[in-house]
């Protein structure tokens, strides 16, 4: 879905109905400035919109989400294919709105953990444990994109023999992978920082190996292959 060519023509459209940004943004319900992120494509109207703005504008929603006036003869065919990328920005928008939520929540788990524990962290002795705190975080939180399907943190090369189908399946597997290997840096760092015990690193490294393991049989099994 072209957002800049959707704006271009949002603008052609209100433009002819000689109205103002202003006046538009009345008559939806928004303010000016949310008309202007549309019309240069900085965004899109939200699904909800889409009706009562094709109406205003006096145009098909299909020729909204096209950008362009659309020939009937062509309409069935081109329905279709609109449909299908109004799915895919929707989802795609979703996903991005879920991982940000997936993010904070990550970053404030680590901050709590950080706050309850401050004086036992910041001990000069303890300070070693920190960034393997930091990089189970991280971990996780690609583990968690990854299980969801947003496979895009996972290098393209790594993964250009997954076909579609597979996409979803490949990115749970790699997610837990990578989510296996972010727990075991955090518990064992946090269970060191109380307990000083060597026998403890052995939870990381089963936690490695498992998470490894996981990941490896991913590539073999949907991307013939690690590389």
């Amino acid at each position: 879905m072209n957002q800049e060519k959707i704006g271009k023509y949002i603008v052609e459209c209100r433009k002819k109905k000689n109205m103002t940004q202003q006046e538009l943004a009345e008559k939806l319900g928004v303010s000016d400035r949310t008309i202007g992120n549309w019309e240069n494509g900085r965004n899109m109207p939200d699904l909800s919109l889409f009706k009562p703005l094709s109406e205003i504008l006096e145009i098909s929603i299909a020729e909204l989400l096209e950008g362009d006036k659309i020939d009937k003869n062509n309409i069935c065919h081109k329905s279709e294919e609109i449909l299908e990328n109004t799915i895919n920005y929707q989802t795609e928008k979703n996903r991005r709105k879920e991982n940000k939520y997936i993010f904070l929540i990550c970053l404030l788990s680590l901050f709590i953990i950080i706050t309850l524990n401050v004086n036992t962290i910041f001990n000069s002795d303890s300070l070693e444990y920190l960034p393997l705190i930091i990089l189970g975080a991280i971990f996780i939180f690609l583990g968690i994109m990854n299980y969801k399907g947003n496979i895009s943190s996972i290098h393209w090369y790594n993964r250009r023999n997954v076909s579609k189908k597979d996409v979803k399946n490949y990115g749970k597997l790699m997610g837990i992978g990578t989510i296996i290997l972010g727990i075991g840096m955090i518990v064992t760092s946090i269970l060191q920082l109380f307990f000083k015990l060597e026998e403890l690193n052995y939870i990381l490294i089963f936690s490695l190996i498992s998470g490894i393991i996981t990941m490896l049989y991913a590539q073999f099994k949907y991307n013939k292959g690690i590389f």
